[in-house]
């Protein structure tokens, strides 16, 4: 099941991150920019520490979310949501059999 989870999130992680580096991009070419200073802009103005740390913060939310995916797809489809948010505890099977049938 890691492999799945993995795959799909660095892909989703990968196409958000070009996603924002060419939408910062664009930005400074419709802000008068030149494709030749594109380089120095990047090195002198583009702020990789903020970057990083929300491209960290977006992979963990993709892994979040991948792994969730790919847990209700290995249950049957809307096990969990029954399970988080229909179900009561009362009406679940306990994990532990009752006290009573317990050999001392």
């Amino acid at each position: 099941m890691i492999q799945p989870v993995l795959f799909k999130t660095i892909v989703y992680w990968a196409i958000v991150f070009l996603v924002r580096f060419l939408e910062k991009l664009i930005e400074y070419l419709f802000a008068g920019g030149r494709l030749s200073e594109i380089p120095e802009y990047v090195a002198t103005h583009f702020s990789w520490h903020r970057f990083a740390a929300i491209q960290i913060w977006i992979f963990v939310l993709f892994l979040i979310y991948t792994s969730v995916a790919e847990l209700n797809a290995r249950f049957f489809e809307g096990e969990l949501i029954k399970i988080f948010f229909t179900r009561r505890s009362s009406e679940m099977k306990p994990t532990t059999p009752p006290a009573e049938s317990r050999a001392p």
